[in-house]
């Protein structure tokens, strides 16, 4: 069983150098605007998923002719098959 000693050692070089930032005056401000906007996201992507808009009812991207990305010709619609 292989051990990803690579992954824990970046994920502690990454902690190292978040816990050094918040000992940086001149970074310090950079780091705190990082995690606000971090954590506006974990906000708002919960939020986005359980109450964002979703397909219409009946349509699935893979009925819809517009998500097929197909080529048209004098910009008219491709002709149903």
């Amino acid at each position: 069983m292989a051990v990803p000693y690579l992954t824990w050692l970046v994920i502690a070089a990454l902690l190292a150098v978040l816990a050094s930032m918040a000992f940086m005056a001149e970074q310090r401000s950079q780091l705190i605007a990082s995690l606000v906007s971090r954590a506006v996201v974990a906000v708002a992507y919960p939020l986005r998923r359980r109450f964002g808009r979703t397909p219409p009812r009946g349509r699935t991207p893979d009925t819809d002719v517009q998500s097929q990305n197909l080529v048209t010709v004098g910009g008219r619609p491709p002709e149903p098959p």
